[in-house]
């Protein structure tokens, strides 16, 4: 997702109330100060705005480093909107059982973590949420 918190409010748009929103991703489950930094810069520095048209042009979430989440902005995105989170699940297990299906099959797990930072640091995890959309009150 270019804009994760944007792709949020195009779901609460097209569900239905009672309607799930199920997403996955790569995270840091617990962010640096510097990680959280690196966001604001890319906040500050994100002046483009979407135009009609634009759907191919790739942009840089707002909300990650090095390809990874910082859930922050996410999860006050889903409580602005009303959200309930119904599971939020860290699902480390599942990609280190993938890395390890690529060294086994042949794979090269450097190419899978091609960034130095991610390799250096055993601090990158993967997650599944479910958010339910509240009905009116």
């Amino acid at each position: 997702m270019p804009s994760p918190v944007e792709a949020i409010h195009e779901a609460f748009c097209v569900l239905k109330e009672g309607g799930h929103l199920i997403a996955h991703d790569l995270y840091i489950p617990h962010p640096s100060e510097e990680d959280l930094e690196i966001i604001e810069q890319i906040k500050k520095a994100k002046t483009e705005e979407k135009h009609y048209g634009d759907c191919g042009r790739e942009r840089r979430p707002e909300c990650a480093v090095n390809g990874a989440l910082v859930m922050n902005d996410i999860f006050a995105a889903l409580d602005e909107l009303g959200f309930e989170v119904i599971l939020f699940e860290d699902r480390k297990s599942d990609l280190t059982g993938f890395a390890a299906s690529l060294i086994f099959e042949g794979g090269d797990v450097d190419e899978f973590l091609a960034d130095r930072r991610a390799k250096q640091s055993n601090r990158i995890s993967y997650f599944l949420l479910n958010a339910k959309k509240s009905e009116r009150r």
